[in-house]
């Protein structure tokens, strides 16, 4: 499988559920068997007010809640949640997806 140059992976949603359990989880194994570029960012979306530290912390917490790996690597945890971002929008609202066009610049 090729992997992807300059990655952006924008989850919509990025506070809820499948964020939580499914998703970030699944980022975390690709990230670890050296499928996501070297130059990838997640950048999440959300209405709910998170930092990016904020939301650092939040992937953080559920890669180790819900991942299958029971014998998850912090450093490398670490590592991979320095290349999340966050994004607070309200998404039902046209204008403000212009805040989403500047901070994937």
């Amino acid at each position: 499988m090729d992997r992807p140059h300059n990655s952006i992976i924008v989850i919509f949603g990025a506070s809820g559920d499948l964020t939580k359990k499914k998703l970030v989880p699944a980022l975390f194994e690709l990230y670890k068997q050296g499928l996501l570029c070297d130059d990838f960012a997640i950048l999440g979306v959300s209405r709910s007010k998170f930092s990016d530290l904020t939301f650092r912390d939040y992937l953080f917490d559920s890669v180790l809640k819900y991942s299958e790996s029971q014998d998850t690597d912090k450093d490398i945890l670490k590592n991979f949640v320095a290349n999340a971002y966050y994004l607070s929008i309200n998404t039902e609202d046209v204008n403000c997806y212009s805040f989403l066009k500047k901070k994937t610049r």
